[in-house]
């Protein structure tokens, strides 16, 4: 598995619907994909507590991102982005990983 960093603009040209979650849940600072462009994800600091975040998405059936993993509260940008690289293991060794969101 090769996860790399990426661009915020690579990120959003990987999406065809923009991901706005930074209005509703805080600033994206890392964005990240895999060499297929069918995991992606990206840390954020969190809005409203403070705290960091990670979301991972990946392609479906149907070739649409959807939501695998979103982790919030976590104390460091460095914990989320460790968080995020293992989260964007597990769906792609599944094939974009089961749902899971933690607070």
């Amino acid at each position: 598995m090769a996860i790399k960093n990426i661009s915020q603009r690579k990120f959003a040209q990987l999406i065809p619907v923009p991901l706005s979650f930074e209005t509703e849940i805080g600033e994206q600072v890392e964005w990240r994909a895999n060499n297929a462009g069918t995991i992606i994800g990206a840390v954020a600091k969190e809005k409203t507590r403070g705290g960091w975040l990670c979301i991972v998405l990946g392609k479906d059936k149907l070739g649409e991102f959807r939501v695998c993993t979103l982790e919030l509260g976590m104390e460091s940008q460095q914990a989320a982005s460790l968080r995020l690289l293992n989260a964007m293991g597990v769906a792609e060794k599944t094939g974009t990983a089961r749902r899971r969101t933690r607070r």
